[in-house]
């Protein structure tokens, strides 16, 4: 296996249509971007992880958490997060980037190491690795890996307003020019939507962590969806929730 510098890159702000400052909403005191962190730190496949967030002065509080928490947080473009993701990478000397967004308090540390072990086991052959573009895993465990050589590509090359913004379209949207390939889990458990865009997402997660906290405070992915089976009547919470599209083509 090729072993390279693996930097897990947050993608978090202040600035939230349906939830504003949805990432340093609490539970139980903690920030929901604390429970992602502490999650993240338990791959140990990652060299590195940083949060990345914009220079808006909205996102000043987001900054100053990362610093009080001993966090690395990097700050760039508002508008353009592919250009923010790029700059981060290289100043953190990616040779791997994996993309996690700042809304997904749960993303399952095992994934994380089994999607970027597969990676690095194939890398000659792969430029991006994900979980996200056909959903078989639950909304809020989405993981991308690529190779900082890719992300570069895409830096230089994008040129859409959503694929600047979305940071990844320019990969998946281009199958030609990147090796692409997609993990597919059995059971399909898309149906659980664990990220958090609105105040039933965060009922629902506040719902899991309370719940969890005393019984098993790793909060194993596994676990998780067991109790969510045992009480389904928690799926109800967030059930009418519309998750954004994804672009998969240019057409």
């Amino acid at each position: 296996m090729t072993v390279k510098r693996v930097v897990a890159v947050v993608q978090a702000r202040m600035g939230s249509t349906r939830l504003p400052g949805k990432v340093l909403k609490l539970i139980a005191g903690k920030p929901l971007l604390g429970y992602l962190l502490e999650r993240l730190e338990r791959a140990v496949s990652l060299d590195a992880i940083v949060v990345a967030t914009s220079e808006s002065d909205a996102d000043l509080p987001l900054a100053k958490y990362c610093h009080e928490q001993g966090i690395a947080c990097f700050r760039g473009s508002e508008t353009n997060v592919l250009e923010r993701f790029y700059k981060t990478a290289q100043f953190y000397h990616a040779e791997v980037v994996v993309r996690i967004c700042g809304d997904s308090p749960l993303v399952d540390p095992e994934m994380v190491d089994e999607l970027v072990n597969e990676f690095n086991s194939d890398y000659e052959q792969l430029d991006y690795l994900t979980n996200t573009l056909h959903q078989t895993c639950p909304l809020g465990t989405n993981i991308e890996v690529f190779s900082f050589s890719a992300l570069a590509k895409a830096f230089a090359e994008a040129g859409t307003e959503y694929q600047q913004e979305h940071v990844t379209p320019y990969f998946y949207q281009n199958p030609g020019v990147f090796k692409i390939w997609e993990k597919h889990y059995e059971p399909d458990n898309s149906r659980f939507r664990l990220t958090v865009d609105t105040p039933e997402d965060l009922s629902l997660i506040e719902n899991i962590i309370t719940a969890m906290a005393g019984r098993n405070p790793d909060m194993p992915l596994q676990s998780i969806l067991a109790f969510l089976e045992a009480n389904p009547d928690l799926l109800k919470i967030n059930e009418h929730v519309q998750q954004n599209r994804i672009v998969y083509t240019n057409d």
